[in-house]
């Protein structure tokens, strides 16, 4: 990170180890990453981690049936396998802050797709002037039949229940820890 980014960051901490209670973050990693840990908590700041904290029931559910409906919705054949990407596409590939590495996944993906000729991905996610950059990438390899950027959807966890794999290729622990 740069100087501003650097200075932003130590002045943010100042603020909240005077005025905090409680610091969550998703690991202990996270913490002491951020410039936390056991030297800060001195006081009133106590830090510590929560670990996935959201239900998963929303991502359970049948998968027989899944894979083919999300074949047919774009039109695969029947046999092929769906690799997935969830997350932000708004940033681009070069800024620290994004953590969701889609550029990862669309090389990966086009390295299954030399390999396999019915391969398939979808790359959901929000962002459109990235999506539209990732998709001149795929237009120059020729790729289009085989990776497909499906913009912001409601219906992920239907999605993985039609994918055959997830790909998570964050820079940063978060969704991993998942």
């Amino acid at each position: 990170t740069g100087l501003v980014r650097r200075k932003t960051i130590a002045w943010g901490n100042r603020l909240i180890v005077s005025k905090g209670t409680h610091l969550l973050s998703t690991s202990e990693k996270l913490i002491q990453e951020q410039g936390f840990g056991s030297t800060l908590e001195t006081g009133r700041l106590k830090c510590r981690a929560l670990h996935c904290g959201f239900d998963p029931a929303r991502f359970q559910g049948a998968r027989a049936g899944a894979g083919a409906a999300v074949r047919q919705e774009f039109n695969f054949p029947a046999e092929s396998p769906i690799l997935l990407f969830v997350g932000r596409l708004d940033s681009h590939e070069d800024d620290a802050l994004n953590q969701k590495n889609p550029g990862f996944c669309l090389e990966v993906a086009r390295v299954c797709a030399a390999r396999r000729q019915d391969f398939r991905c979808l790359l959901a996610g929000g962002g459109e002037s990235m999506r539209l950059r990732l998709e001149a990438r795929v237009q120059a390899w020729g790729l289009e039949k085989h990776i497909l950027l499906i913009g912001h959807r409601a219906d992920v966890p239907r999605l993985m229940l039609g994918a055959d794999a997830l790909l998570l290729p964050s820079l940063g622990e978060g969704l991993g820890m998942v």
